[in-house]
């Protein structure tokens, strides 16, 4: 019974720090090369191939921890702060 009432704190918690600028439809250059980069980082340490399906199965999420070793405002996001259904940067991304 009390562990609803937890979770809803840790949602409440999690939706808080979610950054702003993932409500906005209009996504920065500087961001837009921050995942490039990241995703080539990414298949480079994990020997992908560029059209390969590993390759094409790769999500934000997954490079969420790439994205954070090279870039300061992705230092607090996690991947369950991503939802690519429901926030236009990570749609446009």
């Amino acid at each position: 019974m009390g562990s609803g009432k937890r979770k809803l704190k840790s949602a409440r918690k999690a939706a808080a720090k979610i950054p702003t600028w993932f409500a906005d439809s209009n996504v920065p250059f500087g961001i837009k090369r921050e995942v490039e980069d990241a995703l080539a980082r990414h298949a480079a340490d994990n020997g992908l191939t560029v059209g390969s399906a590993r390759f094409k199965k790769l999500t934000l999420q997954d490079i969420c921890a790439t994205l954070k070793l090279g870039h300061a405002r992705w230092r607090g996001v996690e991947p369950s702060m991503i939802n690519v259904s429901t926030q236009p940067a990570m749609k446009a991304l």
